[in-house]
């Protein structure tokens, strides 16, 4: 008896050995229960060549305010402002009290500032990726446009922390110049002369949610098609350049415009859907990036007996990225377009409709930074 009793001790102590080691290897209860400490780190994506109006190199966005959201993958657990000039300093700024089930953190910048996006305190995550961003609230690209980043809490030692980037959280396409293609350079009705009377930003949206999928409604929805009043009464602000005063056109020489002022380029912030998230106009089905409207009257070309729509439209459905077609446009990105260059074949009597042949144009893309693109007309 006493054999099989000494027997059985053994095997006792085997079994509560083991289950002790497994215990060892798994979380404590208390670390997702007890409330935790924990240090954060933010900093401002890269600098940027970024334009509204003037083109201002290495411009990194000011962040006045910084709103952050610990949740735990699925839902908020506790919200808190931070001391911006702490928060991105090399030490960083210590939350204390933080919930012990928060493994990540969704930061929003300038919301308080610009009074966009509107910010939930609780609920999920989802809903607060839903948040819209407003263009109207984006007018300068250094002291009035939103940022937003994430990133996850990782533990050291008992010791809590994140390091987060965070960028605008909109794009921006600037245009440069818009210029006649002349005799000699394949055009089919080279440009002697044009007016440029308008720029309009079309298939696009007036705000976005954060996630760039939660789309807005009605007049939020910038799908204008050809035969819209909008195109000569009036149109959304901040999505199109118009002359002002007596001018009858925007900038520039004869088979060259650009605006007036040396250094300035034409300018509109947007807020990019993902890919497959485009408008829908004239019952066609959209791309994600947005559309570039010009508006051309009094356009000649050298081509004897031909006469020229007046006025007249050229429609950019597409950018390229090098030889690369764009699908959707990445928030905190400049997409800069040097040169756009028309011929009298590129002409439509209606904006947002086909012409005897489209532009191809090319655009440059940096993180918050000049990307130059191409436009394909």
């Amino acid at each position: 008896m006493k054999k099989n009793f000494n027997f059985l001790m053994i095997i006792v102590i085997l079994i509560t050995g083991f289950v002790s080691c497994n215990n060892d290897n798994e979380a404590s209860p208390n670390e997702s229960i007890n409330p935790k400490s924990v240090t954060v780190k933010v900093k401002i994506g890269e600098t940027t060549t970024y334009s509204e109006g003037a083109t201002a190199v290495g411009v990194t966005p000011d962040l006045t305010d910084l709103k952050l959201f610990f949740t735990d993958g699925t839902n908020i657990l506790d919200t808190r402002a931070a001391t911006v000039s702490s928060i991105t300093t090399i030490s960083g700024q210590t939350f204390t009290n933080v919930p012990g089930a928060a493994t990540k953190i969704i930061v929003v910048g300038n919301a308080t500032v610009l009074a966009s996006p509107t910010l939930p305190t609780t609920g999920t995550e989802a809903a607060l990726k839903a948040a819209m961003i407003e263009i109207s609230k984006q007018t300068h690209p250094r002291t009035a446009v939103n940022l937003q980043g994430e990133g996850l809490i990782s533990v050291t030692a008992g010791v809590y922390t994140a390091a987060l980037d965070i960028y605008p959280a909109v794009s921006h396409i600037e245009i440069a110049q818009v210029i006649a293609k002349t005799s000699g350079n394949g055009a089919q009705y080279p440009l002697t002369a044009f007016k440029l009377t308008a720029i309009y930003i079309n298939n696009t949206y007036t705000k976005l949610g954060m996630d760039r999928s939660t789309l807005p409604t009605g007049v939020d929805i910038l799908n204008y098609g050809q035969n819209a009043t909008q195109w000569t009464a009036s149109y959304p602000a901040r999505f199109c350049d118009l002359p002002v005063g007596p001018a009858t056109e925007l900038g520039g020489t004869t088979t060259t415009k650009a605006p007036t002022t040396a250094g300035q380029k034409w300018g509109y912030f947007v807020v990019s859907p993902l890919a497959n998230k485009g408008t829908t106009i004239d019952a066609a089905v959209q791309s994600s990036v947005p559309h570039i409207i010009l508006k051309i009257e009094n356009a000649v070309t050298s081509v004897s007996g031909v006469v020229l729509p007046s006025p007249a439209y050229i429609t950019v459905r597409s950018l390229k990225n090098g030889a690369t077609a764009l699908t959707a446009l990445d928030p905190g990105k400049v997409y800069s377009i040097a040169s756009i260059d028309i011929a009298g074949e590129n002409l439509s009597a209606k904006p947002e409709t086909a012409a005897k042949a489209d532009i191809n144009v090319t655009v440059t893309v940096h993180p918050w930074t000049d990307v130059t693109v191409t436009p394909d007309l």
